[in-house]
């Protein structure tokens, strides 16, 4: 049976060996990160947060916090507006992150294994790591442009 995830979702900035877990987006409910599947406009907006970069391999993770257990299913849509800075180049873009970015907490591909997430208690599930020559911060400097959305559907 597939259902959508109930709970919230949390977004962490972290260094490459993982020591340190920055939250820059956070406790967003799910149902509300999955609005925009029907209407675009319905998403949230993600603040510029010009403050919060993530550097040539710094990770960006996210965490979800479920009320039942399950796996997440690899039809996980997520649309996660990020701007990007070439640092060799000095081009700035925004662009969006999806699903097909990320890895799961080992490193390894998403595909038809599924992710674990267990009831009640914050679990990471997924990480992109920041490629080399690359800057990142969350959003888009034109706010109506930033927007977020996020479904994963439990098994």
């Amino acid at each position: 049976m597939t259902a959508t995830i109930i709970g919230n979702v949390r977004m962490y900035a972290s260094d490459a060996s993982m020591s340190r877990k920055d939250i820059i987006f956070g406790d967003v409910s799910t149902v509300l990160l999955a609005l925009g599947a029907t209407d675009p406009r319905l998403s949230i907006i993600v603040p510029f947060t010009p403050g919060a970069v993530l550097k040539e391999d710094d990770i960006l993770i996210i965490s979800t916090n479920s009320i039942a257990a399950g796996s997440i299913d690899s039809t996980a849509v997520l649309r996660i507006p990020v701007t990007i800075k070439n640092m060799t180049t000095g081009v700035i873009r925004n662009s969006f992150l999806a699903l097909s970015d990320f890895t799961d907490m080992a490193g390894a591909a998403i595909g038809a294994t599924d992710l674990l997430s267990p009831a009640g208690v914050w679990n990471d599930i997924i990480k992109y790591t920041v490629k080399a020559q690359e800057r990142v911060i969350l959003g888009h400097q034109f706010a109506e442009n930033s927007r977020i959305m996020i479904t994963m559907a439990v098994t």
